[in-house]
C-alpha cells in the first residue's frame, strides 16, 4: 500500500513537472516593458490566473532573427505577428501553442511592410479580460513612428462623453511621452480609424468586464493592422524638404502643449496632439504664439487660418458621414464637454476670447490685436474612434499661422434712401431728422448721447442729411447668380486708409413714419506688401528684397483687389527684386502657383534646364490675354538675361537655383483679367535665401561676374573642356579668357560674358561698334538640325529679350556688328543707351568642346556731306578714307591693332608687309625693352669715355708739375685797372697752382681746368700774397720757428686724382 501510495505521488509528481515545463515552453511570448503595466488597474488583484511576463526562447542568446521576427524550433524566423494568430507559419506548430494568446507582448517591424493583430472574444469565464500590447519603433530600419489602423473595433458600449462613459470596457492607448492622457474609447468605430503615434513606443490596453448575450449584441471585435514609419515619410506632419511645418518647441513635462515664435520668417503650424490621425481622449493642449521681434515703428498681429477644409474635423456630438452636413460651428454650437478649440486674444486665459470652434470646414482669418494669441485644444474623456467621411477628410485640425496683413475697408453703398419730408415745426435750419455720416477710423464711443468727438476733419469721409446720398455704386443690383456687373470704382466707393470704418446713421424721429433703408457692400482689403518699395518703379506692387536687411524670408503675389478684375484693373505686373551681397547668390523656392484659366503649359528644356512657357499665339494675342512669372538675372547692371517661365498651375514646391548673379527679379505678368477674377485666381507664394558662395560653392562659379566683363580693342573668349571624367549636367565646363593680356581659367557653368567697346578720348564709346567671329551657324527653321548638344547663345546687350541660337561648328563662321552697324545714321538716343552696342555670349554645354570666339572694334569711315545735293552730280554724303582699316569691313580700326603683329582683319590686311615695313615686327613690349637696353648702353659708353679724358689730362697735368711738359700756357683776357686796359699780355702758368693748397685745388678741378679766369684770379691772389709776405720781411717760400730759423714748408704733393669721377 505505502509502494503503491509512493508511485501515485511520484507519478503525480511528474506530470506535474511535465506540464510546468510544456507550459514554459508553450508559453512564450514577447517580453513586455515594466512601463507597460498599470498600478492603477484595480482588476489585476482579482484575476484567478497569475499572469507572469515571459520571454521568447531568442532572448538573452545569439539569435539569427530580426527584432522583428521570431524563432522556431524549426530555426525558421517568422514576424511577430505570425505568432498566436490561428495559422502554422513555423511547420511545426511552434509559433499556435495550445491556450496562447497575443496578448502581452511587444511588436516590433521593418519599415514599409503592413502586419496584422487580431484578439479574439474571450470566453465568459475568463472576465474581466485584460490585454496589453506594445509597439515599439527602434529607429533605422525598424522605424521612428508607428501607425495603427483599426480595421474592425467593437469594444463595450459607449455611453456618454463625461463620466463612466465605457461602462462594459474600453481601449487606453498610452505613449512614452510625460503626462500622456489617459482617456477612453469604446462602442464601435466609425469608418476608417487610424492613430499616428507621437513618440517610438505605444502602450495599448484592451479590457471587457461584461459580455454582450449572444443575438443582443456583440460587443467584442478588434482587429488592427500597425506599420512602422521613418520621421521624413511623414510629410503631413512634418512638412518635406523644401517647405517644413514647424510645429513649436514643446513645453517640458507636458505631452502636447507647445511655443510657437516668429512665425513671420518661417512656416508655423498648429496640429492637434496625433496629426494627422486620431487625437487622444482627456486631452487638454495649449499652444501659446508670440511675436519677439517688433519693429519699432510697427503693430504685429497674428492670425491663424485654414483654407483647406479636408484638414479640420473636430468631433462634435452628433457623427457626420456626409460633406453637405460638415460645417463649422462657433461659440454656444460646440458641447463644452466634447471637443472644442477655444482662442485667447493674449498670452492667457484672463484674455479675451476671440472664439470656440468645433466640427470640421475651413477656417478663416482668426485675428489677435497684438503680437501674443492663446489656443486651447480640449477633448472628451469617452468617445468611439472615428474618421471623418470621406477618406480624404482628416480628423483633428491643422492651422497656419502667420503675421497678420495690414488691410484697409473698401465700402460701397448699393442703395441709399432716407424720407424727403420733415415733421412739422422742425427746424431744418438747426438740425437734420435723418443724417448718415462716414469717418475713415475706429468707431468713436457708441453712446449717442454723447455727441460724437470727431473733430479732425481729414477722418470725416462724407455728412448727409435726409434726402442727399452718399457715393452709390448702384449699377451692382444688376448683378445677380448668372450676370455680374462690372466692379465698383474708387469713385463709386469709399476706401479707408487705416483697418477700420465707421458709419453712423442718426434717425432723430424714429424709423416708423419716417424710414430709412440702405444697402452696402464691404470688403476688408489685403494691402500688405513684404519687402521694401522699389525706387523709381512704375507699380505700386513692386518690391525689393535685401540681403543686407535680412537672409530669408517669404514673398507673395499682392492680394490688394484692386491690382486684380474685380478691383477694376484688366492687367497686373508686378516686379519683385532681390538683391545679394557680394559672394552671395538668391535661391528662390516657389510652393505654390495660380494662373487661372490661361492656356499655357511650362516644360523644361534639356538642353538649357530652364524653365520654358508654352501658350497658343492666337489665344494671346486676341483671346484671352497671358499669366505668367518669368525669373530673370542681373549679371551686370543694365544687363537682364532671362531665366525661367512659369504659366501653370502648380501645387509642388519648384525650386530655382539661381546662378551669382547679385540681382534677380520675378516678373508676375497678368494681362486681360475678367471683373470676376482676383488674388485667388492668380497668384503665387515662396520663399527666398541669400546662399553665401564661399570655398564651398566652387562649382557654381569660380570668377565673378565682373572677371566676365570685357572690355578692350580686341579680344579673343577660348571655351573648352578637355577633362576625361565624366561631368555631370550641373558641371559643365572649363573656359580660358584671353582679353587683351589679360587670362584666367575659370570653371563655370552657364555663365554669360559681356563683351562691349572701350572707347578712348578720341573716339568715345559711341562711336566704336564691335565685330565679333563665332564659329558655328545660326539655327533657324530652315537649318534645325545640329550635330552637338552645345550651343551657343549670343544676345544684343541692350534687349536681350532676343537671341540667336548657334551650333557650335568649327569649319563655319559667323560675323556679327553691333546694332545700328548696318545702319546709314545711328540715332543719338539710341547710341546713349547703356551697352546699345556690347553683345552676351553664353555657352551652355553638354560635352566636351573647344571653341574660340575673337572681337575687334571697329568704327565708320567719316563723310562729308554733300550741301547742294539738288544742284551737283555728287551724292549727298561721301565716305572718307582712314588711314587705319580694313577694307573687306569697310571699317576703321583702332591704331593700337594696327601692325601690332596679330591678324585683325580679316584678310589679315592690317599686318601686311606693304603696311607695316616700317614698323619693326616685334610686339610693343618687346620694342619697348629693347629701346630700353639701348638707353642704357649709351649711358654706359658715355660715362666712360668722360672717364678715360679725365685720367688722361690728370696724367698731363702731374708731368707739367714734375717739369716733364713744359708749362702750358692760356692766354688771359687784359685786365682793366680803373677802366684803362692792361698793355703787357699776362699768362696764368700751371706751376702757380702748387702754392695753393689742396682744398683750392678741389675747388680748381670741380670749376675746371680750361677756364682761363679761374687761372688769372688764383695769379693775382699770388701776387697779393707775395706783396704782404715782402712787407712782413718773409717770402712764401719758407718760415720761420720761434727760434728764428727758417723751416721749408710741407710738400702738398700732387692732387688727389681720386676727388674726380674716376
Amino acid at each position: 500500500m505505502t509502494s503503491e501510495k509512493y508511485l501515485y505521488i511520484l507519478n503525480n509528481r511528474t506530470i506535474l513537472f511535465i506540464i510546468v515545463l510544456l507550459s514554459l515552453k508553450l508559453c512564450s511570448p514577447q517580453d513586455l516593458s515594466d512601463d507597460f503595466i498599470d498600478d492603477s488597474v484595480e482588476v489585476i488583484s482579482e484575476i484567478s490566473v497569475a499572469r507572469k511576463v515571459k520571454f521568447p526562447r531568442n532572448v538573452g542568446m545569439a539569435s539569427p532573427c530580426r527584432l522583428s521576427e521570431l524563432l522556431c524550433d524549426t530555426g525558421q524566423c517568422i514576424s511577430l505577428d505570425k505568432y498566436c494568430n490561428g495559422e502554422d507559419d513555423c511547420g511545426d506548430k511552434s509559433d499556435e501553442p495550445k491556450a496562447c494568446t497575443p496578448c502581452n507582448r511587444t511588436y516590433m517591424g521593418d519599415v514599409g511592410r503592413t502586419y496584422e493583430l487580431e484578439v479574439r472574444r474571450p470566453r465568459e469565464d475568463h472576465l474581466p479580460f485584460v490585454c496589453f500590447l506594445n509597439f515599439t519603433a527602434n529607429g533605422g530600419s525598424y522605424g521612428d513612428i508607428i501607425q495603427l489602423t483599426f480595421d474592425t473595433f467593437t469594444v463595450g458600449k459607449f455611453v456618454s462623453f463625461t463620466s463612466d462613459g465605457c461602462p462594459d470596457g474600453h481601449m487606453t492607448i498610452v505613449e512614452s511621452s510625460p503626462s500622456p492622457p489617459t482617456g477612453q474609447w469604446c462602442g464601435s468605430a466609425w469608418g476608417y480609424t487610424v492613430y499616428f503615434s507621437e513618440s517610438n513606443s505605444i502602450n495599448m490596453t484592451l479590457r471587457l468586464d461584461r459580455l454582450s448575450q449572444q443575438g443582443v449584441g456583440y460587443n467584442f471585435d478588434f482587429k488592427l493592422a500597425y506599420k512602422f514609419l521613418r520621421r521624413s515619410e511623414a510629410r503631413l506632419r512634418f512638412g518635406n524638404a523644401t517647405v517644413g511645418a514647424w510645429r513649436g518647441e514643446s513645453v517640458p513635462g507636458t505631452y502636447c502643449d507647445r511655443i510657437l515664435s516668429d512665425c513671420d520668417l518661417r512656416a508655423c503650424r498648429i496640429q492637434s496632439p496625433n496629426f494627422p490621425g486620431v487625437y487622444p481622449r482627456n486631452a487638454t493642449c495649449t499652444y501659446r504664439i508670440e511675436h519677439t521681434k517688433i519693429p519699432a515703428d510697427k503693430h504685429v498681429l497674428l492670425a491663424v487660418r485654414q483654407t483647406n477644409s479636408h484638414k479640420i474635423h473636430i468631433k462634435d456630438q452628433i457623427v457626420k458621414y456626409d460633406r453637405s452636413q460638415r460645417v463649422l460651428k462657433i461659440w454656444d454650437q460646440c458641447n463644452v464637454v466634447q471637443d472644442y478649440l477655444t482662442v485667447w486674444d493674449g498670452p492667457t486665459r484672463d484674455s479675451p476670447v476671440l472664439v470656440r470652434l468645433c466640427g470640421g470646414d475651413a477656417v478663416p482669418d482668426i485675428v489677435s490685436r497684438g503680437p501674443k494669441m492663446l489656443l486651447e485644444f480640449h477633448t472628451s474623456p469617452y468617445d468611439n474612434p472615428f474618421h471623418p467621411v470621406p477618406l480624404s477628410y482628416l480628423p483633428g485640425f491643422e492651422l497656419e499661422v502667420q503675421g497678420r496683413p495690414n488691410e484697409v475697408v473698401w465700402v460701397s453703398f448699393v442703395k441709399y434712401h432716407a424720407a424727403g419730408t420733415e415733421p412739422a415745426g422742425f427746424d431744418q435750419q438747426k438740425d437734420c431728422s435723418s443724417q448718415l455720416t462716414i469717418w475713415d477710423g475706429a468707431a468713436p464711443d457708441a453712446d449717442l448721447d454723447r455727441k460724437l468727438e470727431m473733430t479732425d476733419k481729414k477722418l470725416l469721409l462724407g455728412s448727409f442729411c435726409r434726402e442727399e446720398s452718399p457715393r452709390l455704386c448702384d449699377h451692382a443690383l444688376l448683378s445677380n447668380a448668372t450676370r455680374a456687373t462690372r466692379p465698383c470704382a474708387p469713385s463709386e466707393s469709399y476706401i479707408t486708409t487705416g483697418p477700420a470704418l465707421t458709419i453712423l446713421q442718426e434717425l432723430r424721429q424714429g424709423s416708423a413714419l419716417y424710414p430709412v433703408s440702405f444697402l452696402l457692400r464691404y470688403e476688408f482689403v489685403d494691402v500688405s506688401e513684404q519687402g521694401q518699395p522699389l525706387l523709381d518703379s512704375k507699380s505700386a506692387c513692386d518690391r525689393v528684397f535685401k540681403s543686407a536687411q535680412t537672409y530669408s524670408g517669404r514673398f507673395q503675389a499682392p492680394r490688394a483687389i484692386f491690382y486684380y478684375g474685380r478691383g477694376g484693373a484688366q492687367n497686373l505686373t508686378c516686379i519683385l527684386r532681390f538683391e545679394a551681397k557680394y559672394g552671395e547668390r538668391v535661391q528662390l523656392i516657389f510652393t505654390n502657383n495660380n494662373f487661372g484659366n490661361k492656356h499655357c503649359t511650362t516644360h523644361k528644356d534639356s538642353r538649357t534646364s530652364r524653365w520654358v512657357c508654352n501658350r497658343p499665339l492666337k489665344r494671346t494675342i486676341g483671346g484671352e490675354g497671358l499669366a505668367q512669372i518669368i525669373i530673370t538675372e542681373y549679371p551686370w547692371e543694365g544687363v537682364p538675361i532671362k531665366r525661367d517661365c512659369l504659366c501653370t498651375n502648380r501645387s509642388e514646391p519648384l525650386n530655382i537655383h539661381t546662378l551669382t548673379a547679385p540681382v534677380v527679379e520675378v516678373n508676375f505678368t497678368v494681362t486681360m483679367m475678367n471683373i470676376t477674377e482676383d488674388y485667388d485666381d492668380f497668384s503665387f507664394e515662396g520663399e527666398y535665401k541669400f546662399i553665401p558662395t564661399g570655398p564651398g560653392d566652387e562649382t557654381v562659379c569660380s570668377t565673378g561676374w565682373g572677371e566676365r566683363r570685357l572690355r578692350g580693342s580686341s579680344g579673343e573668349i577660348r571655351l573648352f573642356d578637355k577633362r576625361e571624367s565624366a561631368i555631370i549636367p550641373e558641371i559643365i565646363s572649363d573656359r580660358h579668357v584671353i582679353s587683351e593680356s589679360v587670362k584666367a581659367e575659370v570653371a563655370c557653368v552657364h555663365r554669360p560674358w559681356l563683351i562691349e567697346p572701350g572707347g578712348d578720348e578720341v573716339t568715345p564709346t559711341q562711336g566704336r561698334y564691335l565685330y565679333l567671329k563665332v564659329p558655328g551657324y545660326e539655327i533657324s527653321k530652315s537649318s534645325p538640325f545640329c550635330t552637338t548638344p552645345n550651343r551657343l547663345f549670343v544676345y544684343e546687350a541692350y534687349d536681350t529679350t532676343r537671341s540667336r541660337e548657334i551650333c557650335p561648328d568649327t569649319s563655319s563662321l559667323m560675323e556679327l556688328y553691333s546694332p545700328g552697324w548696318e545702319s546709314a545714321l545711328t540715332s543719338i538716343e539710341s547710341s546713349l543707351k547703356p551697352h546699345a552696342k556690347s553683345f552676351v555670349i553664353d555657352f551652355l554645354q553638354h560635352e566636351q568642346a573647344d571653341y574660340s570666339i575673337k572681337w575687334i572694334e571697329i568704327m565708320k569711315k567719316p563723310s562729308v556731306e554733300n550741301p547742294d545735293p539738288d544742284i551737283s552730280d555728287l551724292p549727298s554724303s561721301v565716305l572718307l578714307d582712314c588711314r587705319y582699316h580694313c577694307p573687306e569691313l569697310n571699317a576703321c580700326i583702332p591704331l593700337t591693332l594696327w601692325c601690332d603683329g596679330s591678324a585683325h582683319c580679316p584678310s589679315g590686311y592690317d599686318e601686311d608687309d606693304s603696311n607695316c615695313s616700317f614698323r619693326i615686327s616685334l610686339p610693343p613690349p618687346y620694342v619697348a625693352a629693347a629701346v630700353g637696353v639701348g638707353l642704357l648702353i649709351c649711358a654706359i659708353a658715355i660715362a666712360l669715355c668722360a672717364c678715360k679724358r679725365r685720367r688722361k689730362k690728370d696724367k698731363e697735368f702731374k708731368a707739367r708739375l714734375d717739369g716733364a711738359l713744359q708749362a702750358e700756357e692760356r692766354p688771359y683776357d687784359r685786365a682793366k685797372a680803373n677802366g684803362i686796359p692792361e698793355t703787357a699780355r699776362q699768362y696764368a702758368t700751371v706751376q702757380k697752382y702748387a702754392t695753393i693748397d689742396k682744398y683750392s685745388l678741389s675747388q680748381k678741378y670741380s670749376a675746371g681746368l680750361n677756364d682761363a679766369r679761374y687761372y688769372d684770379e688764383v695769379a693775382q691772389r699770388d701776387k697779393l700774397s707775395d706783396t704782404r709776405y715782402a712787407s712782413l720781411g718773409r717770402g712764401r717760400n719758407s718760415r720761420t720757428d720761434n727760434r728764428g730759423s727758417r723751416k721749408a714748408l710741407p710738400d702738398l704733393g700732387y692732387p688727389d686724382l681720386k676727388d674726380g669721377f674716376c
